[in-house]
């Protein structure tokens, strides 16, 4: 399994094609990654979407928060649980999956 960082999302996955796809059903089309309400006439909007795969190393040395919005493991803990990039898909049966986001 490869993780790819997605702007700011860290997607599991065996493809660069099925990250970006769900990188896109996360941000709904991606219509949330920047103003689209106007545009000034005579300016430019640009939307830079940047896509990295992490190392091996980076995925046995790199700790992310266990989750997003509660767990077992942080449950009644004031900060989640951190643990590897490795740690995260190995306990996800689904794929591909963000297995954490960038505050």
């Amino acid at each position: 399994m490869k993780v790819y960082k997605i702007n700011k999302y860290w997607i599991a996955s065996e493809s660069k094609q099925d990250a970006f796809y769900e990188f896109l059903e996360q941000t709904d089309g991606i219509e949330y990654e920047f103003d689209i309400t106007e545009l000034p006439a005579g300016e430019v909007d640009e939307l830079v979407i940047q896509i990295t795969l992490l190392t091996d190393e980076q995925l046995q040395k790199e700790y992310v928060p266990c989750c997003s919005d509660g767990c077992e493991k942080c449950d009644g803990r004031d900060e989640p649980f951190y643990e590897s990039f490795q740690n995260v898909i190995d306990r996800t049966t689904k794929f591909p999956a963000v297995i954490a986001v960038e505050e």
